[in-house]
């Protein structure tokens, strides 16, 4: 007995092109790695798209949640249901009542579902909500037959608040993009690197003003961003690194893809993270600089002090002066080989593809056992 079909709701975006967002790119990978399982993946992509910029663009998008709602009850009208759960992918928040309506014609046509809880927005929706919201959200897990979440905080709050299994899906790396070994690095320079959104909520600015306070201790440091964003922002960010003293010490190219990431991580040292991104679950970008051994220095922010698991690594606010104070220490007292192979190694034993893929044939398999 095995899962023959997953019918698979989330915002994969266009296919065609690059993906948009840490969110789209969990979804692809998930879905390859469901298929290199053995699993008939069938997708069913929701049409959402997370930034408003206008009236219309609002429109849209709550317009095509209600014809996404009708879609799937004619996408799983005529399907097999045994042995082929639904798995959906959600970060709650403003969605929760879409949600509780794809749980509902879910359970309705008879199908078995899955709730995949993406992100670290929805513990802060939660606790802040009305109380509408919370026996909203009470419902909403109850309409699931299971719930992986993305972050151990969030299985916490499941828990508390229904009796559906849980199942920790953390986000993990392709086998092809994990180094066989920590690589050497040279420390005659020391590289930053931001990789990601160029965006407001992760903090680019604060990025570049801690580079600069950081040039007044280091003579041999280079900073290098690499990301695209929307053209107001970028601006900002362009007009920041120009007012730079040290601005010939700053790169900033587009958007890269995995292969040319892979290329640029093994010449840097530090990956600086102070995302204040409300729904930052766990982070593609951290994940894939601890697999290359960059050093992290995040901030205290839903997942990301659970991730690097060093509580040293975390910053308690927004400060510049806090992130220069955590990296000229790890400098000055030589722990850079140190935290390096502690980040590579937290990777290497629990964020894999290999390794969530024996998770995920195991949960399976329990699944199968108690709801077929």
């Amino acid at each position: 007995m095995k899962i023959d079909t997953i019918y698979m709701f989330a915002a994969f975006g266009d296919l065609s092109q690059p993906h948009a967002g840490g969110g789209q790119n969990s979804a692809r990978r998930l879905r390859e790695t469901l298929t290199s399982m053995g699993i008939n993946v069938k997708i069913f992509n929701r049409h959402w798209n997370h930034k408003s910029y206008n009236l219309f663009d609002s429109i849209y998008k709550y317009l095509f949640l209600i014809i996404d709602i009708f879609l799937w009850f004619c996408f799983l009208l005529l399907k097999k249901r045994k042995y082929s759960p639904v798995l959906f992918l959600s970060y709650t928040g403003k969605l929760l009542p879409f949600d509780f309506a794809v749980g509902v014609i879910s359970k309705i046509l008879g199908y078995k579902s899955i709730f995949y809880f993406k992100g670290g927005g929805g513990y802060s929706s939660y606790q802040n909500g009305s109380l509408l919201y919370r026996l909203l959200f009470k419902l909403t897990m109850k309409t699931f037959d299971e719930v992986m979440t993305e972050g151990k905080k969030t299985i916490s709050l499941v828990s508390q608040t229904s009796h559906v299994h849980t199942f920790y899906l953390p986000n993990y790396i392709e086998n092809d993009f994990t180094p066989p070994s920590l690589p050497t690095r040279k420390m005659d320079e020391l590289n930053f690197i931001f990789f990601g959104r160029i965006d407001e909520n992760k903090n680019i600015l604060l990025i570049i003003d801690i580079f600069n306070l950081l040039c007044k201790k280091y003579s041999n440091i280079k900073l290098q961003l690499v990301g695209s964003g929307t053209e107001g922002y970028e601006s900002m960010v362009h007009n920041r690194i120009q007012q730079s003293p040290y601005s010939q010490s700053i790169t900033w190219t587009p958007k890269a893809s995995h292969a040319e990431i892979k290329k640029i991580l093994p010449y840097h040292h530090f990956f600086i993270f102070p995302s204040s991104e409300r729904q930052e679950g766990h982070s593609n970008s951290l994940n894939e600089a601890m697999a290359w051994g960059l050093i992290p220095i995040v901030s205290n922010h839903n997942f990301l002090p659970e991730l690097v698991e060093e509580k040293f690594l975390v910053a308690d606010n927004y400060k510049a002066e806090s992130y220069v104070s955590i990296i000229s220490h790890i400098i000055d007292h030589h722990k850079i080989l140190y935290y390096s192979e502690m980040m590579y190694n937290i990777v290497k034993e629990n964020y894999t593809e290999n390794i969530i893929k024996e998770k995920l044939s195991n949960e399976f398999n329990l699944f199968l056992k108690t709801n077929y």
